[in-house]
């Protein structure tokens, strides 16, 4: 008797078979603490059951459980469902529904399997459909009193007309649903049921839900950092008692999972509580992924241009946004272990949209001191939100990357500029090696020192037994624009390892050495060829000091420089020096000649960083004197030469042409004999006193030996003339500058009372309280007369001629010439 009446009381007041097919009761711990205001929602893995048309726009796989107690009698309620995404726009899911009674005497079971079919026919606009399965038994003392099955279906529809609003519609039992029990007996099941809801969302973590059919149900959640939700509902019968019933529950999320619970009161009955737990996560289908990886030099990576895949893009990629939503994506490329730090960025991709992506990156020792080609594989990261999920998506491409010597010559010759470092110790101290052997021919030759220190490094490698190696299948002499010419270039310590290479090689070692003790070079490109000139560090309009023939240097950018055919090392300085001109003479002409500006190479191209640290008996190198000797007897034989062709007829009479007094006079003084040339330029003076050029030049050599006042007159004298008379304002400033004593403490007195009223009397030269400041500044703090001056000189240069590019400044590279010297304009 006793489990009859439970049976009635299951039957009447509870109505199983309406709480296994109305919607609104206990599915998902969300929903349930929302009273079931979901329809319009429907953004999470419950959507297969409240509103299957809601997994058209989830981007998430998602598998959701749930239990309950029904009103603590023992009627269990359990719910599981999965929910995948085919695509952006298809979704899938199954599911499975019990509700029961069970004891040692009672069993009643209903099961409900679901599969689901969602498509997104518009980017706002979804529709689903569900095919339910249904399943009854009941049995009492162990005798099944009846099992039935029976088939219904549901369809929904979700309208998401942004981001706040949704709205949805479920019909539930579109046909009404009969079970047939294996006795024969059929019975209606369910009937259709309507309901309409609505979703907004005012601002981000806050939800409002409203739906509406048979019953009326409000919910409400915030969700606190994204982490902690709070839920409430309230739901009222429209038909029938009208009765109401209150839920709230909240949840926690933890990586990829989330629990929720849900607590529900009912007006007659005892309360309930529901327990959640999800799992989000993804595989297969990616809503955003990389394509069309690439190298953007499809022959692959070369180390010795290191440094500008920092700046130029070396590899590009297309993102590509499969959804129809802006989305938002990270990405981060990895190289093995050839990235001193891991190239990334973030974006929003636009719907649909594929966005090229280029990289640029900072590459480490191990990439420019790679030993052999190699093959590295790389790999595009790529980050983003799928639902509740963070997911990665990942792309392997493959790299070539060729060893640190290798070198692409259908690319810019600029590249060099990577071969070449001035500050590797390994040539520095080779070099110093051998300029300290050669110590007496350097420093006796003032006028001539980067030609005397150019002979000794020459000399010095043919000592050491460096030699011209021709290339037979040398890439550079064949480039044309249609053939790939991928050369190999030795660094300079890998040459002085070797002892033997091509043209390249010993250019690039020759240069390096060069400019490591502060000599400039230019590279000289001729068809199939490379060899280099250096900078003398003579302004051209100062060549007379070099006493060579015009036939012997070349002029370059108001410099002379002399060009070096490299390859003649076994040949000595002489050999190479003599080739090198006739070949910059014979390609000139041709039209065929091209230089290669280190300054502008390195502007692009930073040379190779080189770590090792040798010392200077590392190279095992002997000077040889007698081939030092001899380059240097025929260096003389060049000026002694060029002494007699010029000068000869003057050795009997040099008072008889004031002209080729003043070349000599000049000559001597840049070789550092200033009463000698004196002498030569007073002479010169007195055969013809109107010659400026020679006025000037007298001018400055009395200044240099300190005759002030003569050189004053003087300087007057040759203001009053409009010929050259900026060079002889500067000179004559300069003069006054030279002349402050020190030591007297009475710097600012001159500057005062001598050297402003001079500045000032010109109209060539306006001066402001600013430029007083200034020039006042060089005389304050500087500590003798030649500091001051050459402070002075390069402001005044800058001042009267700032367009101008100076060849008489302060400091002029090599410091060869005595500093009064390059102080003053000589003219010829």
């Amino acid at each position: 008797m006793k489990k009859i009446l439970l049976i009635l009381i299951i039957g009447v007041a509870v109505d199983i078979t309406s709480l296994a097919n109305t919607p609104h009761q206990s599915i998902g711990a969300r929903p349930t603490a929302m009273s079931g205001a979901f329809i319009g929602v429907a953004d999470d893995g419950n959507a297969l059951y409240w509103n299957p048309a809601g997994m058209a726009f989830l981007d998430h796989h998602e598998i959701t459980a749930s239990h309950i107690d029904l009103f603590g009698i023992g009627i269990y309620n359990n719910y599981i469902a999965y929910t995948y995404p085919i695509t952006d726009l298809m979704a899938v899911g199954l599911d499975w529904f019990s509700l029961g009674y069970e004891d040692s005497e009672l069993d009643y079971n209903f099961n409900k399997f679901n599969f689901a079919l969602a498509y997104r026919a518009y980017k706002k606009l979804s529709v689903g459909a569900t095919l339910k399965f249904l399943n009854t038994s009941t049995s009492f003392d162990n005798q099944t009193l009846g099992k039935g099955n029976g088939w219904t279906g549901d369809i929904g529809a979700l309208y998401k007309h942004n981001e706040k609003l949704s709205v949805g519609l479920s019909v539930y039992n579109l046909f009404d649903g009969w079970i047939s029990y294996d006795n024969g007996v059929r019975a209606k099941y369910c009937s259709r049921e309507i309901q309409f809801g609505l979703g907004y969302r005012p601002v981000k973590g806050l939800l409002a839900a409203v739906d509406i059919g048979n019953q009326l149900c409000l919910g409400g959640e915030y969700v606190y950092q994204e982490l902690l939700p709070v839920r409430i509902g309230l739901k009222r019968d429209l038909e029938g008692e009208k009765e109401t019933n209150l839920s709230f529950g909240t949840g926690l999320r933890y990586n990829i999972f989330q629990f929720d619970y849900a607590y529900t009161s009912y007006p007659h009955l005892d309360n309930s509580s529901m327990f959640s737990l999800s799992l989000f996560f993804n595989f297969g289908h990616t809503l955003v992924k990389a394509k069309n990886i690439r190298l953007v030099n499809e022959l692959g990576l070369f180390p010795a241009r290191w440094n500008t895949y920092q700046a130029v893009p070396f590899l590009e990629f297309e993102l590509q946004n499969k959804t129809d939503r802006p989305f938002p994506c990270s990405w981060q490329v990895e190289l093995e272990d050839m990235l001193g730090s891991q190239p990334s960025g973030e974006l929003i991709l636009r719907p649909n949209e594929n966005r090229r992506v280029t990289v640029t990156g900072e590459f480490n020792e191990k990439f420019y001191s790679n030993p052999s080609d190699i093959f590295k594989t790389g790999r595009i990261t790529i980050q983003y939100a799928q639902g509740r999920e963070t997911q990665k998506s990942r792309n392997s491409f493959q790299v070539f990357i060729y060893d640190k010597g290798a070198i692409n010559w259908n690319e810019s010759k600029l590249c060099l500029g990577g071969f070449i470092n001035p500050r590797d110790p390994w040539i520095r101290n080779f070099t110093l090696a051998i300029l300290e052997a050669n110590h007496d021919y350097i420093e006796e030759n003032k006028p001539l020192t980067n030609v005397h220190m150019a002979m000794a490094i020459m000399n010095g490698l043919k000592s050491y037994g460096l030699k011209y190696l021709p290339d037979p299948n040398n890439p550079y002499s064949s480039i044309d624009e249609n053939k790939i010419a991928i050369d190999n270039i030795q660094f300079p310590y890998e040459l002085l390892i070797s002892r033997q290479g091509d043209c390249d090689d010993l250019t690039v070692l020759v240069t390096t050495m060069l400019e490591s003790i502060g000599i400039r070079t230019v590279i000289l490109d001729v068809p199939g060829h490379l060899y280099l000139m250096f900078d003398t560090g003579i302004p051209t309009n100062y060549r007379i000091s070099l006493m060579l023939d015009e036939n012997l240097y070349v002029s370059y950018k108001g410099r002379i420089y002399i060009p070096l055919e490299v390859t003649e090392v076994t040949g000595g300085f002489i050999k190479a020096w003599q080739t090198g001109v006739e070949e910059y003479r014979r390609w000139s002409q041709l039209h065929e000649l091209k230089t290669i500006d280190l300054r502008e190479a390195w502007s692009v191209y930073q040379p190779v960083p080189i770590n090792q640290d040798i010392s200077r008996d590392r190279f095992d190198y002997s000077p040889d004197l007698a081939s030092m000797d001899a380059d240097y007897t025929r260096l003389t034989e060049f000026k002694t030469s060029f002494m007699f062709n010029n000068f000869n007829r003057q050795i009997t009479d040099l008072t008889s042409d004031p002209d080729i007094l003043n070349r000599m006079a000049v000559n001597e003084i840049f070789n550092g004999k200033f009463t000698r040339g004196e002498e030569l330029l007073e002479k010169a003076y007195t055969t013809d006193s109107t010659r400026t050029g020679i006025a000037v030049n007298y001018a400055n050599i009395l200044t240099i030996n300190g005759a002030f006042d003569k050189a004053f007159a003087l300087y007057e004298k040759l203001l009053g003339a409009e010929l050259y008379k900026e060079e002889m304002i500067i000179n004559t400033i300069v003069s006054r500058a030279l002349a402050v004593d020190s030591a007297s403490g009475e710097k600012a007195v001159y500057f005062r009372t001598q050297f402003l009223p001079v500045l000032t009397r010109y109209d060539l030269l306006p001066i402001d309280e600013q430029k007083e400041n200034i020039l006042f500044r060089c005389f304050a703090n500087n500590t003798d007369g030649l500091e001051v001056a050459g402070c002075v000189k390069t402001f005044l240069i800058n001042l009267m001629t700032p367009t101008r590019e100076s060849t008489t400044g302060t400091q002029i590279e090599g410091n060869i010439f005595d500093e009064k010297v390059r102080l003053f304009q000589w003219l010829y």
